[in-house]
């Protein structure tokens, strides 16, 4: 089975949670394609739970052998922003990756870089774009494409921003 659903990187846990619910339903997440489109199988269902994580692809190896070490099997992954993001399960529905605030706070740090570093390329490639597209067909199309990008990014590092702030207010 495929379904279509748009992940925000804030929102970490509705999506995990979105994931663990269909496992426990018996629709275990086998791969996620670029758009975001998740694939499924059916299985029995699942008991555990599921976590999201996101690591820089150079640390990916060490981190990825260390959680499964512990117990933690590797259900899809999707790369990102010279990253990945991975989608982790457990036998152990009490088991957590991210166990404290501050670990929480920590990942979604690590996000605002990323996506504040791709919007300001981004916003550099569109000013690139604007002093070289000739014809105004091109421009309304390239500005366009854009808006649409720039919105979408910008909704991201606001959300991100959001989250972060109020898990730093909770510690």
């Amino acid at each position: 089975m495929k379904k279509f659903r748009k992940y925000w990187g804030w929102r970490v846990d509705a999506e995990a949670t979105y994931i663990e619910r269909m496992a426990h339903r018996g629709q275990e997440l086998i791969a996620i394609d670029s758009w975001p489109r998740y694939h499924f199988k059916q299985v029995l269902p699942l008991r555990g739970t599921v976590q999201l994580d996101y690591q820089a692809n150079r640390e990916l190896a060490s981190y990825q052998q260390f959680l499964e070490d512990a117990g933690w099997q590797v259900m899809a992954t999707r790369p990102q922003l010279f990253g990945t993001w991975v989608y982790w399960y457990n036998d152990d529905p009490q088991a957590k990756l991210y166990s404290d605030q501050t670990s929480k706070l920590e990942l979604l740090n690590r996000l605002r870089i990323r996506w504040g570093i791709y919007e300001l390329l981004l916003l550099v490639w569109a000013a690139f774009m604007f002093w070289n597209v000739a014809d105004s067909f091109g421009l309304v199309v390239t500005s366009l494409l854009v808006l649409i990008v720039l919105g979408a990014t910008t909704l991201n590092l606001v959300g991100l921003t959001q989250q972060a702030n109020h898990l730093s207010r909770r510690l």
